[in-house]
Order: structure tokens, then C-alpha cells, then sequence
């Protein structure tokens, strides 16, 4: 339901591109994505039945190669100068002849270059070892895997692969010399040692696709043969402990990041196996070729259905849209600009209604902006009016109070700076400049000063490069006066104030700065909240920075105003914020 809501929204030529253009989508994917599964499905089944083929054919041809190693393991167990080496016949004064045995095992090694070694483990001890390659702790290891049952009517495989002296890869077949019966006092094992080199060429005869690794593992996976040496006792599912399940032949395996075909065949008279991987992306590659294929017809025909669908929709909907392009317009305030549509009677009705409505809305507008720029003209007049005779009277005061107690000559200097100030203030412009609004400041500082003597000073930091924006007036008068009677009222210290002035982009910020005895942090919240809310005027707040600010932003909008910094026993600062503006001209 939401998405039908949603689809609502849409002009009625969007949604009928969309709908004529999902539909075709769907279609075309759908179909695309059946052929894809059964075209890619039968290119993997045959794969990995082929894949199959090759491991069972690896399979027999190592199993035939490990025959020919087990012969000559079992022919030696029955050599009978091997037999009766020792006193195995109590009678017999046969003993045994280790040049005869040494003659016949240097001869079969000569024979089979694959052989390494052929040695001959007698009661815990090598007797004899053709090459000496291999350590006796290896020899019993291997001697000792099989149980005597198992190995004295055939030879076998060990199970795993060990480095020589000189660090080549061998397996090793064991046959067991004597029976059961035959061991109480004798027990003499024949070890046939063969190097990879055969394997090599059985592996790489019948691997046909560079895609493709095949090894030889154990049981658990562990590679026992491998091309690549490097990775002999590593896990080929790269997880420890994972064993081979029984009747496996072919399936899909996750190894690593990626997924493979492993193939599996078992070899006979041992526990190994013959493994075969292939990336399954690589099985599938003919398969991906026709997805990229397929997605590229698709997205034809999907273009096709929208160039369509657009020609289509267009016919449907151009009167519409003339129509709304003309209510865009009127949005943007272009009341004068239209003209007669051409079209069906039904959308001229449509047009002439839309017409007459836009004139009415139009007239209604002016009139609203001209009361509303009278009302705010007012309005900032009587601002004003409120700031003038509360400074007048503040300063009539003063005047009054030292007249009365000493009769100094500096009421006169108090006079004429007080003349200037209002000469200033009650002009009827609204807008002066910064150099202006600071000689206003400056005059308003004369008559503090006398009246105050040595209580503060007062210093200007305001750069040449913007005296001459204009400013609304009398903005920061009411701020030094704060500064003065409510900073240094009760200091008994020396008081300062600075006055600075700096650009911000586009923006001027204007700054007064004073050591007073400022205020504790709740209370400076609470101004600036008042501040942030301060659009109109209350009869508390007629007079000050709330006057200030409100009038800063009727004039330049909410993102101008006056903010308050201040610390208790450090000083205050008020920050004014203004736009630059030359030769302003106000509604």
C-alpha cells in the first residue's frame, strides 16, 4: 500500500513511463534469468562430471604406479637371504648375508631410479638402508603405523609423506618380512622409499586445465602430494580437522573466500585420496558470458520499451504539462507572461480558470507587501522614539546633577557634545554609516567621561575598509551604556572598553568589549535565549540591547543580531553581526 502511495506522487507521465518500462523489465529478467540457471546448471553438471573423470583416471594410474612400488616391497619380504638373516631356524646354521642383501637392494634401486632408498628394519634396528637418507626414528615411525596383521600378506602405503636427509618429499610402502606366528623372537619390516617424480608426471599428463590442482591427502585433508611442494601438510579446505566424508565424489566447497568443485577418488591399500579443486567461477565462466549477454539484450530492449514508453506518454500528457509549467511560473511570481493555450477545449477551460485565479492572487499580493512595509516602517519609528527620550533624559539628568553641585566648566564641553549627539539621533534617516555611528558613540563618551572622570577609557579598534557601510543607527550607543553603568557601576578598579570592527565574508561584525564585573553564566543564557526569541518588543524591553537587537534583524533578517559573551569578575562582550551593505535603501 505504501508503495501505491508513493506512486501517486508521480505525474501521470511518469507513471506511465515507469509502469510500460516495469513491465518490460520484469518480463525480460525473468525469462533472462530462466535460461541463465538451466544453461548454467547443465554447463556445471558436465564440468564436474568431467572433473570427475580425471580424478578417477589420476586415481587409477597412481593406484598402478603404487602397485609396482608395493611388488618390490612384497619380493624383497620373500628374498630369503632377507628371510633367514639371524637365527630364525634354531637348527639352521644359515645366517644371514648383508653383502648378498645390500647387492640385491643397490640393484632394484638402480632399476627404478623413483626408488630413494630400500631399508631393512630389523628387531627396533635399520640393518641396512641403501643411501642412509633417512634417520632410524623415521624408519620405526613408518614401521610402526600398521599393525603386524596388516601388513604381512601385502604391502602398503603409508599414509603420509616425510622429507629425507637432503629435504625431498618421499612416501613409503612397508611389508612385514615374517608372520604373526613368526615374531615372538624376530620381527624384520622392509621399507621402500620413492621420490615424486613419477607422480609428477602422472599429475601433470592427465590435468589438463591450468584452472584445476590436484593432490593427494590423508583422510583428515591434509596434502600429502601436491606440484606445488610449499603447501605438502597444509589442509586443502584450509580448515584443521576437517575429514573427507564418505561417499563423497563431487561437490561444491567453501574454501577460503571463494567456493570450489572438489572432486574426490580414494586409492587402494591406503588411506589417501586423490583430490581435485577448480574454482567454481571458472566452471562457470561460458555460463557468465551468457549472463553478460543476456543483461546487455535486456538492457536494449529495456531502453527500446522507455524510448517507447516516452513517445507514448508524451502524446498523453503535453497538454498537462504546458499547463504546469505555466503554474510554475505563477510560483515564482511571473504573473505577466502567459498566454492562450492551443490545445483541447477542455484544457482551455482549465487555462482560463488558472488565468483569472492568477490575477486575483497577484493583486492580493501587493496588497499584503504594502501594509506589511508600512506596518514595519512604523514600527521602526517607534523604536526609535523610544531610545531618544530615554537617552535624553538620562543625560538632562547629568547635566542637572552637576550644575547643581559645582558649576564646572565642563558642562560646557557636556552641551555641546550632548547638541552633536542629538543632531544625530533625531535625523529622520535610518540607515548612517560606521564611521557616523562611532562619532555618535564618541560624543555619547565625551558626557560619560565628564560625568565619570577617570571611572574608564575607551578604545577604538575599527579598520579604514569599512567606515563607509552603512548601519542601521543608533545600535551601538545603548551598548557602551551598558558597559558603563551596569560594568563599572560598582568597580572600584579602573574600567576599559574597546570598540572593534571586522569583515566575516560577507557579513560585518562590530564588537564592544569592556573589564566590567559581567555576569554569571545563567544569566547570560537567559539574555541570549530572549535575544534568539526577539522579533517584537515588550514594554520591558522597549529600551537596551533587546531594542538593538530587534531592530537588527526587522532590518536584516533573523541571521543578524546581537549575541552576549561575558564571565563574572572578567567582562563582557557584545557581538553584533550585520551585513555589508553600501548606500542602503530600505523598503
Amino acid at each position: 500500500m505504501k508503495f501505491f502511495r508513493i506512486f501517486d506522487r508521480f505525474l501521470l507521465r511518469s507513471r506511465l513511463i515507469i509502469s510500460f518500462s516495469l513491465l518490460v523489465a520484469a518480463s525480460l529478467i525473468i525469462l533472462g534469468t530462466i535460461c541463465y540457471e538451466i544453461f548454467s546448471n547443465k554447463i556445471l553438471s558436465k564440468s564436474m562430471d568431467y572433473n570427475l573423470q580425471i580424478t578417477d583416471q589420476i586415481s587409477n594410474n597412481v593406484d598402478l604406479y603404487f602397485s609396482g612400488i608395493l611388488n618390490v616391497a612384497s619380493s624383497l619380504s620373500y628374498n630369503s637371504d632377507i628371510k633367514y638373516y639371524g637365527n630364525y631356524f634354531t637348527k639352521s646354521d644359515k645366517s644371514g648375508n648383508i653383502k648378498d642383501i645390500s647387492t640385491t637392494l643397490f640393484n632394484i634401486v638402480a632399476e627404478k631410479p623413483d626408488i630413494d632408498n630400500i631399508g631393512i628394519l630389523y628387531n627396533g634396528t635399520v640393518l641396512i638402508s641403501t643411501y642412509n637418507t633417512y634417520n632410524n626414528l623415521l624408519f620405526q615411525k613408518n614401521a610402526d603405523y600398521y599393525n603386524l596383521e596388516d601388513i604381512y600378506l601385502n604391502a602398503k602405503i603409508v599414509p603420509f609423506s616425510e622429507k629425507n636427509k637432503i629435504g625431498e618429499y618421499t612416501f613409503a610402502a612397508v611389508k612385514s618380512v615374517y608372520t604373526p606366528n613368526e615374531r615372538d623372537s624376530f620381527l624384520s619390516i622392509v621399507e621402500v622409499n620413492f621420490k615424486f617424480d613419477r607422480l609428477d608426471t602422472i599429475f601433470n599428463n592427465l590435468r589438463n586445465k591450468e584452472s584445476m590442482s590436484a593432490y593427494i591427502t590423508n583422510s583428515k585433508g591434509v596434502i600429502q602430494y601436491a606440484a606445488d611442494k610449499s603447501i605438502i601438510h597444509n589442509n586443502v579446505f584450509e580448515k584443521s580437522g576437517y575429514a573427507i566424508p564418505e561417499n563423497l565424489q563431487n561437490s561444491i566447497v567453501d574454501i577460503g573466500k571463494d567456493q570450489y568443485v572438489v572432486s574426490v577418488s580414494p586409492l587402494s591399500n591406503t588411506d589417501m585420496y586423490i583430490v581435485t579443486t577448480e574454482p567454481l567461477k571458472d566452471l562457470t565462466s561460458a555460463a557468465q558470458s551468457i549472463k553478460d549477454l543476456t543483461m546487455v539484450f535486456i538492457l536494449l530492449f529495456l531502453i527500446i520499451a522507455v524510448i517507447i514508453s516516452v513517445i507514448l506518454s508524451s502524446a498523453f500528457t503535453k497538454p498537462l504539462m504546458n499547463l504546469v509549467e505555466r503554474m510554475e511560473m505563477v510560483a515564482f511570481g511571473k504573473f505577466d507572461t502567459f498566454k492562450a493555450l492551443h490545445s483541447s477545449p477542455e484544457i482551455q477551460i482549465l487555462f482560463g480558470k488558472f488565468n483569472t485565479m492568477t490575477v486575483q492572487i497577484n493583486q492580493l499580493m501587493i496588497d499584503i507587501n504594502e501594509k506589511n512595509r508600512l506596518k514595519r516602517k512604523a514600527e521602526l519609528f517607534a523604536l526609535q522614539s523610544q531610545i531618544k527620550p530615554h537617552f535624553l533624559y538620562n543625560t538632562l539628568n547629568t547635566i542637572t546633577s552637576m550644575s547643581v553641585l559645582s558649576g564646572n566648566r565642563e558642562i560646557t564641553k557636556m552641551t555641546t557634545s550632548l547638541a552633536k549627539l542629538l543632531r544625530l539621533s533625531l535625523n529622520m534617516l535610518e540607515f548612517i554609516k560606521i564611521r557616523d555611528e562611532l562619532q555618535h558613540v564618541k560624543y555619547y563618551i565625551n558626557i560619560q567621561a565628564i560625568r565619570y572622570k577617570d571611572k574608564f577609557d575607551v578604545c577604538f579598534d575599527v579598520p579604514e575598509a569599512i567606515l563607509d557601510y552603512d548601519i542601521v543607527k543608533l545600535i551601538l550607543q545603548p551598548l557602551v551604556e551598558n558597559s558603563i553603568s551596569h560594568g563599572f557601576e560598582t568597580k572600584h578598579e579602573k574600567g576599559h572598553i574597546v570598540i572593534t570592527g571586522c569583515e566575516e565574508g560577507n557579513n560585518i561584525r562590530l564588537s564592544v568589549i569592556d573589564n566590567g564585573i559581567g555576569m554569571n553564566e545563567d544569566v547570560v543564557d537567559n539574555i541570549n535565549e530572549r535575544l534568539s526569541l526577539s522579533t517584537g518588543f515588550s514594554e520591558q524591553q522597549s529600551i537596551g540591547i533587546y531594542n538593538v537587537n530587534a531592530r537588527i534583524k526587522l532590518y536584516y533578517g533573523e541571521s543578524y543580531g546581537l549575541f552576549i559573551k561575558s564571565r563574572k569578575n572578567e567582562g563582557t562582550t557584545a557581538d553584533i553581526l550585520l551585513p555589508k551593505k553600501k548606500e542602503w535603501i530600505a523598503e
